[in-house]
Formats: structure tokens, sequence, C-alpha cells
């Protein structure tokens, strides 16, 4: 679950420009990769800060950041990780001078956000709690715009049949319409209608208190996480927070599976059927689901309630392939 967790820090600094872009990934597996990400992140946080990260900062971030998440950031984040990604690259069929632009983009808006670090790294060192929707709100603004000049700037590379295709991509990597992280654009995936659209809407609004509730108290243990020490936290501590992490997954798993329903309302037979096709069609170098949404993927096989967690891989009957490379990565 920290390694769920850890995508809110991971993220907001990548965008901050607090870290460097292209960290190696190596021969590592999924755990040992996240391990060795988390440390290498606590280390330049904590040389920024002249310590751990002060507190709010995680807070601030993350409910900052998710605001332009629900606006497509996601699948322009797909399209500049395919400057990286050969995988990704052949999946959208990308050609060497698109590959070139999307690394100049990228390069680019490495640049942007490095020029907020001072910025955020002085508003944060000085931040009461009085001060933390001030400053989320000009926060988000800036990840609005840069949300805004990613699009822009990609809009002029690729076509829309890609556009389409990395679209696809995210929905089968977040794990379809079950995903706790699914919005109204990765479920355009489908094909909706706009009467659709305006139900699947009012769906997403009558979930929307549910689902953010549940944001805060991950926020909160990410908090609690770089108060006791982040990775250099006590075994019991340890224990503790991952023991919380699991509670507060569990909720997040149940919400995402009730939205799942009842948008599955507004779909048709069709769209239905397209939407399982794609799930189980998934390339094989996107990461394992939670065992929550195997049993719809994959009808042959459903797990036990101990039988696999994340971060263990896929199971070997489904497939090999499932156990390469995590994406999209958080380099």
């Amino acid at each position: 679950m920290l390694r769920g967790f850890s995508i809110v820090i991971v993220w907001s600094i990548v965008l901050m420009g607090f870290v460097a872009f292209g960290v190696s990934q190596e021969q590592l597996s999924p755990r040992e990769r996240a391990e060795r990400r988390a440390k290498d992140i606590q280390q330049r946080q904590e040389a920024v800060f002249g310590g751990k990260l002060p507190p709010g900062v995680v807070t601030v971030v993350g409910r900052a950041f998710f605001q332009p998440q629900n606006h497509s950031f996601g699948n322009s984040a797909v399209l500049l990780q395919a400057a990286k990604d050969p995988n990704v690259q052949k999946e959208l069929g990308l050609t060497d001078a698109q590959v070139a632009q999307m690394q100049a983009a990228r390069n680019d808006l490495q640049f942007q956000t490095m020029l907020l670090a001072p910025k955020y790294v002085n508003r944060f060192k000085t931040m009461t709690g009085a001060d933390h929707d001030a400053v989320q709100a000009e926060l988000q603004k800036e990840f609005e715009m840069l949300n805004q000049t990613i699009n822009e700037r990609i809009e002029g590379i690729v076509t829309l049949e890609q556009k389409t295709k990395a679209r696809t991509l995210v929905f089968q990597s977040i794990g379809g319409v079950d995903s706790p992280l699914i919005n109204m654009d990765t479920l355009a995936t489908l094909n909706l209608t706009n009467e659709q659209r305006e139900k699947a809407k009012a769906t997403f609004n009558e979930m929307e208190a549910e689902r953010r509730a549940q944001m805060e108290e991950s926020l909160k243990l990410i908090e609690k996480a770089v108060e006791k020490g982040g990775v250099n936290m006590s075994p019991e501590d340890r224990r503790a927070i991952e023991e919380e992490g699991r509670a507060i997954q569990s909720k997040i798993l149940a919400t995402g599976k009730k939205l799942g329903d009842q948008l599955r309302t507004h779909l048709t037979q069709e769209q239905l059927d397209l939407a399982k096709r794609l799930m189980a069609d998934r390339p094989g170098f996107l990461p394992p689901l939670p065992r929550q949404t195997w049993g719809k993927i994959m009808e042959s096989y459903v797990p036990g309630l101990d039988s696999w967690r994340p971060g263990q891989g896929a199971p070997k009957e489904l497939t090999e392939e499932r156990k390469r490379k995590p994406f999209p990565s958080n380099e």
C-alpha cells in the first residue's frame, strides 16, 4: 500500500523539479524499485529542506495535484512516458520524429517545473496550518497551467488515433471501469454518447465526497509516515503504517467497485463487452492489477483472499509477461 501512497509524493516532487527524470530501473523487482525510489526521493527531499518534509506539504501537494489529474493529465503522462519507453512507443505507433519531439517536450516540462522549485520550497518551509488553503489553491493553478501546456504541446505532435490509443492504455493500466482512478476522460475510452456522459458525470458527483474522504485518509497516513521517519521508520512503526494502509486500500478498492457498478448501469452491452475485451487484452508490459479486479477480467481465474497481493507480481498461470517492468514508471 505504501507503494501506492508514494505515487502522490513521487509525481508531485517530479513535477516540481526536486528530482531528476531518468532514475535507473536496472533488473530489479517491483518492490526493490519502489524501495530504491523511496530512498532516493527521501534523500533529495531532506537535502532540499534540510531535514524531513515540513508538516502539511504532502497534504497540500496531494490535494493540488489530484484536481488536474481528473482532466486527462494521465493521458498526457502516458505520451510523455513514450519518450523513454520503447514499449509505449510501439504500442502507440509513434515515429522516430514524434519520439524526439516528445523527448523535447519532456525536457521542457522538466525545466519549467524546476523553475517552480525555489518558490515552493520557501513557501513550504514557512507554511503554517492557516496557510494550507492559500498555498494549495496557488499550487493547483500551477499544476493546471502545466497540464494545459502539456496538452497543447502534445496536441501538435500526435495524431487523434494515437491520443485515443493513449487513453485506452490508461484505461487498461488503471484497471478499467472498476478502478478507483477512473475519471470521465478515461471512461471516454468506451465511446460514450452525450446522454451517457451526463449520466456518468452525475454518478461521479454522487461519489465525489466518498472518494475525496479516502484521499484525505491516504494523505494523512503519508504525513504520519513522513513524521515517523519515512524509509527510516522503525519496524514497529512500519507495521502499524502498513496495517492502516491495508485498511484504507480495502475501502478505496470497495469504493472503486461501487463506482464501477453504478457506471455500468449507463453502458450498453456492446460497451460492457468492449471494456471486458480491453482488460483481457492488456499489453504485457503493464503492471499487475489488484486482486479484486482479476475476477471480472479473467473469468478463468478468481483468486482467493490470500492468493496474491499487490506487489507480488501476477499469478504465473495467467502470463509470465506481467512480470515486466511497471508502467508508467516514475522516472
